[in-house]
C-alpha cells in the first residue's frame, strides 16, 4: 500500500481549540508541539501517528501581520504544481469558536483563507458545547432531556449566523460544527467524513479513493470507523483480494498461504493505523491468533480439527499452525482459509478500534479482543457464510474475481454493522 503522510494546516486564533481538535481527531499527544519546539514550515510529526503532519498556526490574531505572511508563504510553498504529494498541503481546517460566529465575528483574513482554490478548506466552528450551555441557561432547566433540544437550537443559531457572515464569499465552503467533549463525538466524526469527501471531490480521479492522499487521510484519522472500513476494503479490492481463486505471483517467491496472508494482513493493519508503536499487530503472535480463529475452516482441507483454541503462551507462534506454510494454489481449501483470515482480521481490527484506549495497544488487550471474537456469533456467522458460498461454488479457479470480492465485502459489512 502506497501512502504518504497527510499534511493538514489548522488555522485559528489562540484559544480557538485547534490543539484539542487535533488531539481528538487523530488521537495524538499534542504536548510536544509547544510554541517554538516545532518549525512551522516543516510541521509537527507526532510520534504516535505515522501518517500525519500538522502545521498549526497559533496566534492568528487581529493585526498579526507577521503570522499572516508566514501563513501565506507556507501555502504558496506547499501547493505549487511541482510540489510532490508527500510535501503538499492536503487540507486546511479553519478554526473559529462557534460563539464568535454567533456574535458576528469571523476574524481578520478568514474570508481570504476560505476563498482559496489551491487546497481543500473546511470551516470548523469549535467549542460548540459552550453555545449549547448558553442555550441551556436560557432554557433555565436542568432536565437532561432538554440537552438535545438545546443542541438542535444551538446548531440552528450557529448555522444561521454563519450563513449571514459567509453570504459574500465567492464559493461554497463546507462548514462543520464541533466540540471535543466526548458526548459530541459524532460531530468530529462528521468532520472527518466531510474532509474525506472533499479530498475525493478535489482529486478529479475515478480511482481517487485509492490515491495516496485519500488513503493517508483514512489512516491518519482515528475517529471514523466507517472511513477505516471503506479504505481497508478499497485497498483489498484493488490488490491481492483479486487473486484468491488463482496462484498469486510474487517476485522470486514460492507463494505460501502465510506470505500471501502476510501481505494482506500488513495492508489492513496499516489502514487502521491503531496506536501500536511496539508493532504488536504486525507480530507473528497476533497473526497466529487470527489463524487460530479460522481453525474450523481448515477442516475443509484436512477433514479434522487442529485442536487449537487458545493463543500460544510461549515459543514460536507459527509452529502451532504448520499448514500456513503450504503452497497457495487458489484451491477451494486455500480460498476458504484466505476468506476467513481476511474477514476475521477485519472484525478483530474493527473491535480493537472500538475498544481502543488513549494508550498504545498491549498484548493483553489484543488477546482479549481476539478471544472475544472467537467466542462470538459474528465469527460463527462469517464462517458459515464462507462454507455455504464455497459449497455453492466448488471450483473457485473458474470464478470471476469480483464474485470473491463481493462475498468478502458482504461478510465484512454484516459482521461489522
Amino acid at each position: 500500500m502506497t501512502v504518504c503522510r497527510f499534511r493538514i494546516l489548522a488555522v485559528g486564533k489562540s484559544g480557538s481549540g485547534k490543539s484539542s481538535l487535533m488531539s481528538s481527531a487523530f488521537k495524538i499527544d499534542m504536548a510536544p508541539n509547544v510554541a517554538g519546539a516545532t518549525d512551522f514550515h516543516s510541521g509537527f510529526r507526532p510520534l504516535d501517528n505515522r501518517y500525519l503532519t500538522i502545521h498549526e498556526c497559533s496566534g492568528f490574531e487581529s493585526g498579526s501581520t507577521q503570522n499572516s505572511q508566514i501563513l501565506r508563504q507556507l501555502i504558496t510553498d506547499r501547493t505549487g504544481v511541482k510540489v510532490p504529494a508527500s510535501e503538499r498541503l492536503h487540507a486546511i481546517w479553519m478554526c473559529i469558536p462557534a460563539s464568535d460566529v454567533i456574535d458576528g465575528r469571523l476574524g481578520d483574513g478568514v474570508e481570504e483563507m476560505l476563498g482559496m482554490q489551491t487546497v481543500p478548506v473546511v470551516l470548523v466552528l469549535t467549542q460548540f458545547d459552550l453555545v449549547v450551555s448558553r442555550v441551556l441557561f436560557d432554557i433555565a432547566s436542568g432536565d437532561p432531556q432538554h440537552h438535545e433540544r438545546a443542541k438542535f437550537e444551538a446548531q440552528d443559531m450557529v448555522k444561521a449566523s454563519c450563513s449571514r457572515l459567509l453570504r459574500n464569499l465567492s464559493r461554497d465552503v463546507p462548514v462543520e460544527i464541533i466540540s471535543t467533549l466526548p458526548k459530541f463525538g459524532d460531530l468530529i466524526n462528521k468532520l472527518v467524513v466531510t474532509t474525506r469527501q472533499l479530498l475525493l471531490a478535489n482529486s478529479h480521479n475515478t480511482t481517487a479513493r485509492l490515491s495516496p492522499v485519500v488513503l493517508a487521510w483514512s489512516a491518519a484519522q482515528r475517529v471514523s470507523r466507517d472511513v477505516n472500513l471503506k479504505a481497508s476494503m478499497d485497498v483489498g479490492q484493488s490488490c491481492y483480494w483479486r487473486g484468491l481463486g488463482s496462484s498469486p505471483r510474487f517476485p522470486n517467491v514460492t507463494v505460501t498461504l502465510k506470505n500471501y496472508m502476510d501481505v494482506i494482513h500488513d495492508d489492513i493493519v496499516d489502514v487502521w493505523n491503531l496506536r501500536d508503536r511496539e508493532q504488536h499487530l504486525s507480530s507473528d503472535t497476533f497473526k497466529a491468533g487470527i489463524y487460530h480463529l479460522i481453525e474450523d475452516l481448515t477442516r475443509v482441507s484436512t477433514g479434522v480439527p487442529t485442536g487449537l483454541n487458545v493463543l500460544p503462551a510461549t515459543g514460536t507462534p507459527m509452529s502451532a499452525v504448520p499448514w500456513v506454510y503450504d503452497r497457495y494454489c487458489g484451491t477451494r481449501e486455500n480460498v476458504c482459509v484466505a476468506m476467513g483470515y481476511i474477514v476475521d482480521l477485519m472484525v478483530v481490527m474493527e473491535s480493537l478500534f472500538r475498544s481502543r484506549s488513549s494508550t498504545d495497544m498491549s498484548p493483553r488487550q489484543i488477546q482479549l479482543v481476539v478471544r472475544d471474537v472467537a467466542d462470538s456469533n459474528r465469527k460463527t456467522e462469517v464462517h458459515d457464510g464462507i462454507l455455504k458460498f464455497l459449497k455453492a461454488n466448488p471450483a473457485p479457479v473458474h470464478m470471476e474475481n469480483d464474485v470473491f470480492m463481493g462475498k468478502i465485502i458482504d461478510l465484512i459489512c454484516v459482521a461489522c454493522q
